[in-house]
């Protein structure tokens, strides 16, 4: 007779940090984490999702199936740790080693943790892993990506036979980009994860933490779509999953039993067709900063002045205002991105990757009383030998130049550098003849270090680059010297 669970997938992150959102109780102590991984196997569940870089998760459920003579009976699938050097051949061994001597014959998928690593794959990495599956270490090689084109790549990657990927019933990035039909026609496994998006498709609206307030628009409609249905918000989200990609694997987390009981019941409830058919055709945009947890903004540096706000920037930043500045000949006039023509696409992914790199910081410059978007400003990368950082921006909004929203940006931005970057000093440039920039830039306490003599070409005419510097020191100096405005913002001031 089949398992009805067969496709479910105990994921053990829970077990060992703390993890989701949703989370209330914390990391469980190892004689709940062993319940925890009792009541899954008692409930038809032989799969269990882990990680080097999961804190005790590894350790926690080896010791647990081994104490409940499953180890030899279940399948473990676990990934590399994301600190790992993939290039180091002798690092590499030694992380596989470890999860091999911990659950043997049990350890079926070895995964590389983030889409990443997968740039390494032709360098030998792909070469190493495929040798260590064939000596019987594990069964399988996987991945574990964020986004479509990544996923494409995995499945693509001949030597990768699994691609681990979040889907739930609002994000369906994966399916509109053909990545289930791509899998499928390769005979490749999909493994779904994120399917209650951290938690916060089963949280109380009035419980929804800072970063995910934004997606209250899209929880209220899934819950109305339950309620029409007379079922729970959990029974449409794991019944969309389980019915609407029948192929998919599917992980979900537990932290108590009585969560692994009920995901285990409510896989076996049926969903109406006609409410399935309903979620299928309702499939909006939503934007990523919704849909990903990581783009979650929760921790990241952001800053108040008196007329601005800096925030970083957002994937759906690109499908604004944006992309019309930077395809905008005024507006680029003295950037050397004019030369180019951008989509949203393109202006999305940049959004993407200077989000993951720690060492920069790109913000969207808002007006506080209206909270438009008039410009942006970079800082970055951080030079990490140097401690050095160059800064540039642009006022997209035509009638904000002249208004000193530069100004008060790039003050705001020096200081995020100084604070944030841990910078020593803060280099930019302008064009000779782009004398807005070089008065805020003095205005703001830069000093003109150089000259770059003739060193562009502006249309026919080659002209110089002035190069600019602020130290920290100097920059500290200014700052507790002035009777800086920028502190309160001035709609406050008003009320």
């Amino acid at each position: 007779m089949a398992n009805i669970h067969d496709r479910l997938v105990l994921g053990t992150v829970q077990l060992g940090m703390p993890y989701g959102i949703a989370n209330n109780s914390g990391q469980p102590d190892y004689q709940r984490a062993r319940a925890i991984i009792a009541a899954a196997w008692e409930a038809g569940i032989d799969k269990f999702d882990t990680a080097q870089g999961y804190g005790d998760s590894e350790s926690f459920l080896a010791k647990a199936l081994t104490e409940l003579g499953l180890l030899p009976r279940v399948r473990v699938f676990t990934k590399l740790h994301p600190d790992l050097d993939h290039t180091d051949s002798i690092a590499l061994q030694q992380a596989i080693g470890q999860s091999s001597v911990l659950f043997g014959p049990s350890l079926h998928c070895l995964m590389l943790h983030r889409e990443e690593f997968l740039q390494y794959w032709s360098a030998g990495l792909g070469e190493q892993l495929r040798e260590y599956r064939d000596q019987g270490l594990f069964s399988s090689i996987g991945i574990s990506v964020y986004d479509p084109p990544a996923a494409r790549r995995a499945l693509e990657t001949e030597g990768i036979d699994l691609v681990q990927l979040p889907a739930n019933v609002l994000d369906r990035r994966h399916e509109r980009a053909g990545v289930m039909d791509l899998a499928r026609s390769l005979g490749k496994t999909i493994m779904i994860r994120s399917v209650f998006l951290q938690g916060a498709l089963l949280l109380p609206f009035e419980s929804l933490p800072d970063p995910i307030k934004q997606a209250r628009p899209y929880l209220e409609s899934i819950a109305r779509s339950a309620q029409l249905a007379r079922i729970t918000p959990k029974e449409l989200s794991l019944g969309f999953v389980r019915d609407h990609w029948p192929a998919c694997l599917v992980v979900f987390g537990a932290e108590q039993v009585a969560q692994v009981q009920e995901n285990a019941f409510v896989w076996t409830n049926i969903l109406q067709d006609e409410v399935l058919q309903k979620l299928v055709d309702t499939n909006p945009y939503i934007p990523l900063e919704v849909i990903r947890p990581d783009l979650w903004d929760e921790d990241r540096p952001r800053a108040v002045g008196s007329r601005l706000r800096l925030r970083s920037m957002r994937p759906s930043d690109a499908w604004g205002e944006y992309v019309k500045w930077m395809n905008d000949p005024q507006v680029t006039r003295f950037l050397e991105s004019r030369f180019c023509s951008y989509s949203s696409e393109e202006l999305e992914q940049y959004i993407l990757d200077q989000r993951s790199n720690p060492a920069s910081l790109f913000l969207a410059i808002e007006e506080i009383c209206s909270g438009r978007h008039i410009g942006n400003i970079k800082i970055g990368p951080r030079h990490k030998t140097h401690e050095t950082a160059e800064l540039g921006f642009l006022i997209g909004v035509k009638e904000c130049w002249g208004k000193g929203f530069a100004t008060e940006a790039i003050a705001l931005a020096v200081e995020l550098a100084f604070k944030s970057l841990s910078v020593r000093k803060v280099v930019a440039g302008c064009y000779r003849n782009n004398v807005a920039s070089e008065k805020v830039f003095i205005k703001n306490g830069f000093v003109c270090e150089g000259v770059l003599r003739e060193h562009v070409l502006d249309g026919q005419n080659a002209t110089d680059v002035l190069i600019f510097g602020i130290m920290r020191d100097s920059w500290h100096d200014r700052k507790h010297s002035t009777n800086s405005s920028l502190l309160t913002p001035q709609c406050e001031k008003k009320s």
